[in-house]
């Protein structure tokens, strides 16, 4: 497996991420090596994670209705989110979040395209966003709009280096991601752009994985995904980024009560990436 080039002063790192606590487990090394390097950085977190049920249950217990509990929890992962970047050194606008519907970015791009029939989110009882410190306010749920304000960003920041989920990621949002940051690249792409894919969720990767806190070993990829038609890249950690990265998980901690030991097992020698098609 070959090495991931390191970020270099004159690039421009824009980052796509499904929810907050994807952009560390997946690039925390990596963001704090590309600063150090004195990089550009973006982040830009698409949906606020709000449904995750377990998490939501461990962090809320309290008798508002779900749609309230769900708007409460998301904001509560926005502000983790927030200030654990601060600690990166990245501040807004170098964060973004779009609030976009969790689990549902599938609906937005299978069904509910147009900003004339938008999405509505079962959980958050509404068709825009509800959540107020957000990129824009009132947001339709519609891939449309989606689109829009991806590509406003994508052409405001100009990247040489795109990072987002990978189309192997078995969650819904993960793969659909992709396919939003790939079509944008794709009808616009830049000179000499590079663009790269994290893994985070995959069937039988935890036996792998080994899952908890193992910093002195490899991360790799799931025997599933080893064919030679994915380039993957292994992205080496020093000392430094291991420990802002192992500091930065443990932050989350509306996730670390729910899955502690699952976000450890991205603690490791290295981060995981392949090259995506521009296509």
């Amino acid at each position: 497996m070959e090495q991931m080039p390191s970020p270099l002063s004159a690039d421009r790192i824009l980052i796509f991420a499904p929810h907050p606590d994807d952009e560390v487990l997946a690039c925390g090394g990596y963001i704090f090596t590309a600063l150090k390097n004195k990089a550009k950085v973006k982040v830009v977190i698409v949906t606020l994670g709000e449904t995750f049920g377990y998490a939501l249950g461990k962090n809320l217990v309290n008798f508002l209705p779900l749609h309230e509990k769900a708007i409460a929890f998301g904001k509560l992962r926005q502000q983790e989110a927030k200030t654990i970047l601060k600690k990166f050194g990245l501040l807004p606008p170098e964060i973004e979040f779009l609030g976009f519907p969790d689990k549902g970015l599938k609906y937005l791009w299978e069904k509910y395209w147009s900003k004339n029939n938008p999405y509505f989110s079962p959980i958050l009882k509404t068709n825009h966003s509800p959540f107020e410190d957000i990129y824009q306010k009132n947001t339709s749920f519609s891939g449309e709009e989606l689109e829009r304000l991806i590509t406003k960003i994508y052409l405001d920041f100009r990247p040489t280096i795109v990072i987002t989920s990978s189309p192997y990621d078995r969650h819904q949002d993960h793969k659909t991601l992709f396919l939003f940051v790939q079509k944008i690249i794709s009808s616009c792409p830049f000179k000499n752009l590079s663009f790269y894919s994290f893994l985070i969720h995959k069937n039988h990767w935890a036996n792998l994985l080994a899952y908890g806190f193992r910093p002195q070993k490899e991360l790799l990829p799931p025997l599933t995904l080893r064919k030679k038609t994915i380039f993957w890249l292994k992205f080496p950690l020093n000392h430094s980024a291991l420990l802002a990265k192992e500091r930065s998980i443990l932050s989350y901690e509306t996730q670390v009560v729910a899955i502690k030991k699952k976000l450890l097992s991205f603690v490791r020698q290295n981060e995981l990436f392949h090259r995506a098609k521009i296509s």
